[in-house]
């Protein structure tokens, strides 16, 4: 990070500390607004740190057993006292607790908030956050600090890309030829989602570019963090492997905590149920709605669902179906109905979310989003939400399911079930319930008697409701 930016996001970090730490107990406060005032004529009298050994002051050169805070004459066991010392070219005080006074003028002491450290010369900075507490703004201030240091991140010379090609703003290479890369010399690059990473086809004008070459010859080090369950794209997510080749042994493969985005043991069912792992054997509290060709049942209860964290979603890429696929939200006449409607008109689906759109509401979650439209796995990949409503198209039928995400074709070249690929990547996106509208009888009936052997091994589910 650029020196000038990383000043400016600690000192916005040490005002957000300093400012929740002040509102949790205002006497703080008061008591570092006091010794600024005392600091003026008599600093000498406030107290400082004092060695101590075996209840004794420490010789020299010896090592302690105890900082006291010295001379503390006046307060008692129980008060904030303010103990001084000298930091670079500052004086910084740090408030604790006396808790037994000794008859050397010393006093134990607790500390009360870590190693927050007031600076004596900031009484500007700290009456704002009396001011500010007072009036009652402490979350409207807090949410200010944080844009603060947004902003400072935005604007520094560190920057942050993405990967659509469709929008030259912001992407991280520029489409030409040559294609060109904007990072280049760095540090460091960190890029998620590495296993959509490939080599972009000739078109046109435009030359073929190897993306994972691109990473590596642009940075000293690089971070990658990636899944083959999650590519999406068959034209050029190229995977780990590729990363694995072009590195060779100057990578160091770690994997993350499980702790860390949707649940393990979500991840094993779910695998189960698509005929990818074996019958989960740990419990996951997670609940499975299977509903079979009911679109205006899946939008019932997508409604009566109170989380405020909840989306609509359908498999989709390129060559999946014949056409857009949508979930039918009612059979009755709507407002926008007209008599040249037909059963199935628009005005009565939830289609699915437009590249226009897509640009349009960027925000994750945005209420004009969640109950309008259904998402696929390119807007839902990295994502997790507490609740996903799933319609299976016919087209994705058991046949697709019992293939293998990643399988050998005829002629021995590996080959991946991309509907599967895509189908993995929604059913994962949820982290407590699934409602899944089936089209296809067959599956319908497969994912039942899963479900039903995933209950009786260990409890794996904790509802699987067949409507």
């Amino acid at each position: 990070m650029p020196q000038v930016t990383e000043k400016l996001v600690a000192s916005g970090r040490r005002k957000l500390n300093e400012f929740k730490t002040c509102q949790s107990d205002t006497r703080l406060l008061d008591v570092a607004l006091r010794t600024i005032e005392l600091s003026a004529n008599h600093l000498h009298k406030l107290p400082k740190w004092s060695a101590y050994t075996n209840g004794f002051p420490t010789p020299k050169h010896e090592k302690a057993d105890e900082w006291r805070a010295k001379p503390i004459n006046k307060s008692a066991v129980g008060d904030l006292v303010p103990v001084i010392k000298k930091k670079g070219a500052e004086l910084v005080m740090q408030i604790v607790e006396v808790t037994e006074k000794h008859v050397d003028g010393s006093a134990s002491v607790k500390n009360l908030n870590g190693a927050l450290e007031f600076t004596i010369g900031d009484k500007e900075r700290l009456l704002e956050y009396k001011s500010q507490i007072e009036a009652g703004r402490g979350r409207q201030y807090i949410a200010e600090i944080l844009k603060d240091i947004a902003d400072a991140l935005h604007d520094s010379t560190q920057r942050f890309f993405h990967h659509n090609l469709e929008q030259a703003k912001g992407c991280w290479i520029k489409r030409g030829n040559p294609t060109t890369c904007n990072i280049s010399n760095q540090d460091l690059i960190i890029c998620d989602e590495v296993q959509r990473l490939g080599v972009i086809p000739e078109f046109h004008n435009r030359d073929k570019f190897d993306e994972t070459h691109a990473i590596f010859e642009s940075s000293r080090q690089s971070f990658l963090c990636g899944d083959d369950f999650q590519m999406l794209n068959p034209i050029y997510d190229q995977g780990i492997g590729a990363i694995e080749r072009i590195a060779d042994e100057g990578i160091t493969r770690l994997r993350l905590p499980e702790s860390i985005g949707v649940p393990a043991e979500v991840g094993e069912l779910i695998k189960y149920l698509l005929d990818e792992h074996s019958i989960p054997e740990r419990c996951s509290g997670f609940e499975v709605q299977l509903l079979h060709r009911d679109d205006i049942k899946l939008v019932k209860l997508f409604e009566a669902d109170g989380s405020t964290k909840k989306h609509y979603a359908i498999p989709n890429n390129h060559g999946f179906y014949h056409n857009e696929p949508y979930i039918l939200k009612t059979k009755a006449s709507t407002m926008k109905c007209n008599d040249k409607c037909e059963p199935y008109c628009e005005h009565k689906r939830i289609p699915m979310l437009t590249d226009d759109l897509r640009q349009k509401f960027k925000f994750f979650c945005s209420e004009a989003v969640m109950p309008n439209f259904a998402l696929s796995a390119y807007e839902l990949i990295s994502r997790e939400v507490e609740s996903v409503y799933l319609k299976i198209p016919k087209e994705i039928n058991l046949d697709v399911v019992r293939r293998p995400i990643n399988r050998k074709s005829y002629n021995g070249i590996k080959d991946r079930n991309w509907k599967k690929q895509h189908l993995y990547v929604l059913m994962t996106r949820a982290t407590m319930r699934l409602v899944i509208n089936v089209e296809d009888r067959a599956l319908y009936d497969y994912f039942s008697e899963r479900l039903r052997l995933a209950n009786g091994s260990r409890n794996a589910v904790s509802q699987a409701s067949l409507c």
